[in-house]
């Protein structure tokens, strides 16, 4: 796993925790790239794209929204979202929770689910002492 600071919001680090080969299988969806390169994104390596999404997220006003992507939040949700964020408020999404779902919303609840329980056992261990190294470091399938 890694972990590195995109930035800052509202005086908190926001920081990025990452699979690189999770994020590989993540952003080698076709619809994500023609999206992606039209942002500037090069297709040289997922290491590039997250550099690529670090200066994006400092330099733009507004958060980018093509994060879904490195999050791990559907294409086609992260597409449409992208494609009608100017009248968002007049779209119907299937699914809302860590993010708005459009095209699968049992599998989006179902992804979400796991987001919130993860994200428990993250903030519980480190309530309990454990360290982010710990946390990073630990076996997923334990």
């Amino acid at each position: 796993m890694r972990a590195l600071p995109l930035g800052t919001c509202r005086g908190r680090l926001l920081l990025y925790v990452y699979r690189p080969a999770r994020l590989e299988k993540d952003l080698s969806d076709k619809r994500c790239w023609e999206v992606l390169k039209a942002l500037g994104y090069e297709e040289h390596s997922c290491d590039q794209c997250v550099i690529h999404l670090i200066e994006r997220v400092r330099e733009s006003k507004e958060f980018p929204h093509e994060i879904g992507f490195f999050l791990g939040y559907p294409a086609e949700d992260v597409i449409y979202f992208m494609e009608n964020k100017e009248g968002r408020k007049h779209h119907n999404p299937q699914y809302i929770g860590m993010w708005q779902a459009y095209a699968n919303a049992e599998e989006a609840e179902k992804t979400d689910k796991q987001y919130h329980r993860c994200t428990a056992y993250c903030m519980d261990a480190i309530k309990n002492g454990r360290s982010m190294d710990q946390l990073l470091y630990a076996d997923p399938e334990k």
